[in-house]
């Protein structure tokens, strides 16, 4: 794989533009290319194990969007955006285990080394179960993904406001998930509208933030 470089710049100019866009301009779309960037990024993210215990929803039929906002405690952002990504924890990953074990033992991995992965996964498995926290561990991997999808999403100038206020259960409904899925969080995407403007980012200074603890500690 060639090696790719990546400016630190371009980084931190995406992340400092982008905000939490409340009000989206409802005469423009997420372009299909683009969306399916962002989807990509989701699909790429890291999660525990490389499992992927979720799956996201793309709404952005009216109709269909118009119930989730009333779900949705009549936030704006859900029929204003071009598009709402449903980021739904699925925590009953048996199955895409299997296939990930099966596609490293076909690539060539050590026994020994899927073997382990093998042992270590059913362990944790079994220690979420008893925990009743494998809808947790599970939204937990969505968040990651969904921090991916904002990056992306800035870097490609596209707005987006991650929601969590919402009836998990509604959307479920409206959207027909089934009992192997439950909402966790929403991405809402689209282009700002003119009446919502950037606001000043008030974010920790790293001193209040990072903690070294190492000789890096000079630099803070």
């Amino acid at each position: 794989m060639a090696e790719v470089t990546i400016s630190a710049d371009s980084i931190l100019q995406a992340l400092n533009w982008r905000f939490a866009t409340k009000s989206f301009d409802t005469s423009r779309t997420v372009s299909s290319e683009d969306l399916n960037t962002i989807l990509e990024a989701v699909r790429l993210a890291p999660t525990s194990y490389g499992f992927q215990p979720f799956h996201v929803t793309v709404v952005s039929d009216p109709d269909t969007t118009a119930k989730l906002r009333r779900a949705a405690y009549d936030q704006e952002q859900i029929t204003s955006a071009s598009h709402i990504l449903v980021f739904s924890a699925r925590p009953n990953i048996s199955d895409r285990a299997s296939n990930l074990f099966s596609a490293l033992r076909r690539n060539g991995v050590p026994e020994e080394a899927v073997a382990k992965l093998e042992k270590f996964s059913k362990i944790t498995n079994l220690i979420r179960t008893v925990t009743f926290s494998r809808t947790s561990w599970a939204a937990k991997q969505a968040y990651l993904a969904l921090g991916i999808a904002s990056l992306t999403a800035a870097e490609l100038g596209i707005d987006g406001c991650p929601m969590e206020g919402f009836d998990a259960g509604k959307f479920a409904k409206i959207l027909r998930l089934g009992d192997d899925l439950r909402p966790a969080v929403l991405f809402a995407i689209g282009y700002r509208s003119a009446s919502d403007k950037a606001r000043p980012k008030y974010r920790l200074p790293l001193r209040q933030l990072v903690t070294w603890h190492d000789n890096q500690a000079a630099l803070i």
